[in-house]
């Protein structure tokens, strides 16, 4: 389970588009938007130009983390990316999406998963105005980041 957070229009959504595009070259992989529609996905990977495998990527717009995990089960996903943790709700927490009990709960579902399954989980988490993700504290490893730069990698820049 890893988190990325960071400042509005930092590249969160970009950096792991691009990463579950990647992935999906070698293994089933999920992005689950729970914040825009699918189309608004698609038109990103499009703009971006990204490389992906049709049969390996699934996209899902859900915010139901029961549902989620439903479909991580059915169709065996190894790499998945929640877009955000504030935007899923829980039946097994009271409060509304956002609330640090939602946003806590949420997270201990997908880690409980993810360690069960082998599952490679990133969730996107935004931050309040004192920089700190509502809800989640530690032992989960989180990656703050400023902005992103998506660098196409070749054969030939590779050393």
């Amino acid at each position: 389970m890893n988190i990325i957070s960071g400042d509005p229009g930092a590249g969160k959504t970009t950096l792991l588009s691009d990463l579950v595009a990647r992935m999906s070259q070698s293994t089933a992989s999920l992005y689950c938007t729970a914040e825009e529609s699918l189309s608004q996905f698609k038109n990103r990977v499009n703009r971006l130009k990204l490389n992906y495998n049709e049969d390996n990527l699934y996209l899902l717009s859900e915010t139901s983390v029961e549902s989620i995990i439903e479909e991580l089960e059915a169709k065996q996903i190894k790499f998945a990316v929640i877009d955000s943790i504030q935007a899923v709700v829980t039946e097994n927490a009271n409060g509304s999406p956002g609330s640090p009990s939602q946003v806590k709960t949420a997270a201990q579902a997908f880690t409980q998963y993810c360690k069960k399954n082998n599952v490679t989980m990133f969730i996107i988490a935004h931050v309040n105005k004192n920089n700190e993700i509502a809800g989640i504290r530690k032992p989960w490893c989180t990656l703050s980041i400023r902005y992103c730069i998506l660098i196409p990698m070749t054969a030939k820049s590779v050393p």
